[in-house]
């Protein structure tokens, strides 16, 4: 038709090529069969993207267990025994490996030590991991109790293979205060001379929250709402203990809840209620071993 192009795309395959005899060579302190399993395998199609992939697994590894500094060289060649075959050899370069020595924690003051030192991913002795350190910078921000936490090696260019681990917190506000007032209408009142079907009731109406964080220092919350009017009164004091017994799986929590609702034609009400609530989390909490 007029005003319209045909495209024709001819694709041309051409002989599919595969992964011949894979080498590994360099590791000295860690065991081939401690690495990942690679992408890369012989027989297997050839692929950039996997060796990309294998790439980054090695190297993860290596940062994750003590070698900072490691680095890994990919080298391919075809194959002079076998046609479409490119030989692959990944060629690693391990440099030092780093232990922790001390793990050093600043800026608390009203946080107890045990409620950080449950947290933290790294312990003297263990090799130096990039992943712990961003674990333990995870969980001390789910606390809910910092609002700012940095981890770092100090003296990460020395060539000491201990290394000291610095954790720098601060403390988020332990107070938070929530109000607001305004008027709340209810229709379906006493009727009188006036308003033979009934009269709409109006009240003013106040709101004030406060919730307290890390009660003792504990990493435990203390809430009260309110919600005070001449029509309804409403209030709720809870107290919540997210790491029972020092579980990530376990979370305790009591409440007690008055509501009073007053000048209505259909039904007046009053209710006082307390209640003990156990939670456990199924499953893991997220964050890797």
């Amino acid at each position: 038709s007029p005003n319209k192009l045909a495209v024709l795309i001819d694709i041309e395959e051409g002989v599919r090529a595969r992964a011949g005899q894979v080498t590994i060579s360099g590791n000295e302190k860690v065991p081939t069969s401690d690495l990942p399993e690679l992408s890369t395998q012989s027989g297997q199609p050839y692929s950039e993207e996997a060796l990309a992939n294998d790439r980054e697994r090695i190297l993860s590894y290596y940062f994750n267990h003590g070698f900072p500094n490691a680095s890994l060289e990919i080298a391919t060649k075809p194959s002079t025994s076998e046609p479409n075959r490119e030989e692959v050899s990944f060629t690693i370069q391990e440099g030092q490996r780093f232990t922790v020595d001390q793990v050093m924690v600043s800026g608390t003051e009203h946080t107890r030590s045990y409620v950080v030192n449950r947290e933290l991913q790294v312990s003297p002795g263990d090799p130096l991991s990039q992943q712990d350190l961003l674990n333990t910078q995870t969980r001390l921000y789910d606390l809910g109790i910092f609002g700012q936490v940095d981890t770092a090696v100090q003296n990460p260019e020395g060539s000491d293979p201990k290394k000291n681990v610095l954790v720098q917190l601060h403390e988020a506000k332990r107070y938070t205060f929530t109000y607001g007032a305004g008027l709340e209408f209810q229709t379906g009142q006493p009727a009188g001379t006036n308003a033979p079907q009934g009269k709409t009731g109006v009240s003013p109406r106040v709101e004030f929250d406060v919730t307290r964080l890390n009660v003792g220092g504990r990493n435990q919350s203390l809430a009260f709402q309110s919600h005070v009017g001449r029509l309804q009164q409403r209030g709720l004091i809870s107290y919540t203990v997210p790491k029972l017994l020092d579980s990530d799986k376990w979370k305790l929590i009591y409440t007690i809840f008055y509501d009073n609702s007053l000048d209505v034609a259909t039904f007046t009400s009053q209710r006082l209620e307390g209640k003990v609530d156990l939670r456990q989390q199924i499953g893991n909490s997220g964050v890797e071993p």
